[in-house]
């Protein structure tokens, strides 16, 4: 650390010192050391209310903390925090509190729901008679081959590498907890291996004719849901995250929509029944701010309500759910002629044009898709087709 001199020249040495602190101070402001966090949000299970006291640091909002009933509406926002953030409160005497936010993230309910039909469908009947103690890295080898020849549940074949690695993700946390619970020895899982992918999964996108076609339909059959396709198809959002867009994630003025929450059903195998859940979008690189082509935002202005709650696709308070908007999309296809698609591929085709275009750099391209890393991104849509080989290809004529 450099020496400091203070304003009379003196070295500002503290009198009281932690071990191996002996150089005089650095003066620092706080922001340049922590930055503020801003964002706010409605209460939900993913990010439930919670209470900042200053004998207890962030805790559940019981009884005493609950001001629920001054309260007037329900889209009221709170301030955001998350694990290990920095806390002050002034509203607390004459001196405030600090603290630090030591709460745990929780895993979301959709997460939560996977997890529990991976240890229902696979691990259990596999594993449930054997104590977890017993269970050793060989077992743990011998059960991917299980899963890699006949792991689907119809018993028709094997699972692909990608469930196979979420089913072992799911029984690694397990062990590991009874592993810290001090249940049951540590298990090496780098001795763990998984099969190899056989080639590379073909992205299945619409063609210039398939898009062009479904474009003209859309124009002539113009409302508010065939403008959810076009947001779709200009945007590359997905289904959840299109049925969660509201007017107040639209902004006129930058043109603009951002992406903070999707909606999706959650199946309670406990209570046997499912629920419309609306949360926090897939990663924390999805939650972004996409910008929207002009022509685009023309139409958006066509369905936008003054009212800040009301979702685009319903013009409503209350949403509209993914399986729901699949179906109309099926039916939309086939009233007009055109050749079935799944509705993620329209998500495909604006990832596919948009690496079409020599313009369009694929640092951009990942954070409006919302993918963690530009790696991913180039993984998925980096195999250029001929086409493109050829143009690029030609440009070293110039060389010749």
């Amino acid at each position: 650390m450099a020496n400091v001199s203070s304003s009379n020249g003196l070295e500002k040495r503290p009198k009281l010192r932690f071990p191996g602190f002996d150089e005089p101070w650095m003066e620092k402001k706080l922001d340049s050391l922590l930055s503020p966090r801003v964002e706010k949000q409605i209460p939900s299970e993913d990010a439930p209310l919670m209470a900042f006291t200053a004998e207890g640091g962030v805790e559940p909002k019981g009884e005493r903390y609950d001001r629920s009933y001054l309260v007037k509406s329900e889209d009221k926002l709170y301030k955001r925090t998350e694990y290990n953030d920095f806390i002050y409160s002034s509203n607390n005497l004459d001196v405030g509190s600090i603290g630090l936010n030591q709460k745990k993230p929780m895993i979301t309910p959709s997460t939560h729901a996977s997890f529990t039909l991976i240890a229902e469908n696979h691990l259990i009947p596999y594993f449930g008679k054997r104590k977890i103690g017993a269970i050793t890295e060989p077992d743990i080898q011998s059960y991917i081959s299980y899963l890699y020849e006949s792991g689907r549940l119809d018993k028709s074949g094997g699972l692909t590498v990608k469930s196979i690695r979420d089913v072992i993700l799911v029984l690694r946390l397990a062990m590991e907890y009874a592993y810290k619970e001090r249940a049951i020895p540590l298990l090496n899982w780098d001795l763990i291996e998984y099969p190899k992918e056989l080639g590379v999964k073909k992205v299945v996108s619409l063609s210039k004719d398939q898009e062009q076609a479904l474009i003209q339909c859309i124009y002539m059959n113009l409302n508010r849901k065939t403008a959810g396709i076009l947001i779709a198809l200009f945007t590359g959002v997905r289904i959840g995250e299109l049925c969660g867009l509201q007017m107040k994630d639209i902004s006129l003025t930058d043109k603009t929509i951002s992406i903070n929450k999707t909606v999706q059903r959650i199946y309670d195998k406990k209570k046997g029944e499912s629920y419309l859940h609306i949360g926090p979008p897939k990663t924390k690189t999805s939650a972004r701010t996409i910008p929207v082509p002009s022509l685009l935002m023309n139409i958006i202005k066509k369905f936008y309500t003054e009212n800040p709650n009301h979702y685009f696709l319903t013009g409503k308070t209350k949403p509209t759910e993914p399986r729901t908007y699949r179906q109309f999309f099926s039916r939309f296809l086939k009233r007009h002629g055109l050749q079935k698609v799944k509705f993620h591929e329209i998500r495909h085709t604006f990832a596919v044009r948009a690496i079409e275009i020599p313009e369009f750099d694929v640092k951009s391209l990942s954070e409006i898709l919302g993918h963690k890393n530009v790696s991913f991104t180039l993984n998925v849509y980096g195999s250029a087709n001929l086409q493109q080989k050829v143009k690029c290809m030609n440009l070293l004529n110039d060389l010749l």
